[in-house]
């Protein structure tokens, strides 16, 4: 399978990164660790409910159900319906109906899924739902102001500096 991010995934080239690791099924979950024969199963350690594939991962662990419900209520996302495995390219077929802007979204809701599991296996374990929102808001509100000033007329872009 030859996937492209470039026509789906704005922002910057990690996220392109992730969101290519996402759909070309090549994180490193418990699922492609077992399938390497790493580990011994490939149960979610954090819901203990199913395989953890990328899909469950950053999608239907209860943790990544929970970021994405915080979320909705701040951002424009779909609707929990339209967050389901309709094939491989569940990905594609989720963000691709999408604005730019519903698109960046997702995928930094799913990264800090990815980053929650991460804390949670990997890391201290401190890291919270409203804590994820909290760090998601903030740079929503950074990656806003960047574009903006990307977008601001050259004189204006003067002005702004030496004020």
């Amino acid at each position: 399978m030859c996937i492209s991010t470039d026509s789906f995934v704005p922002g910057s080239e990690d996220m392109q990164i992730f969101a290519w690791r996402v759909a070309t099924q090549s994180l490193a979950t418990k699922h492609n660790t077992f399938r390497r024969t790493i580990v011994k199963e490939d149960t979610c350690a954090l819901c203990g409910m199913e395989s953890e594939d990328e899909f469950h991962a950053v999608v239907s662990c209860t943790r990544s159900r929970a970021l994405r419900a915080a979320m909705r209520a701040k951002w424009d996302i779909p609707k929990e319906v339209e967050f389901r495995r309709t094939e491989e390219e569940w990905l594609q077929h989720l963000i691709l109906p999408q604005s730019a802007s519903i698109r960046s979204n997702i995928l930094l809701i799913l990264w800090k899924a990815w980053s929650l599991r991460n804390n949670t296996i990997h890391g201290d374990g401190k890291d919270t739902v409203t804590g994820a929102m909290h760090q998601l808001l903030r740079l929503g509100e950074e990656l806003l102001a960047a574009e903006q000033a990307v977008n601001m007329p050259v004189s204006k872009q003067a002005i702004t500096l030496f004020d």
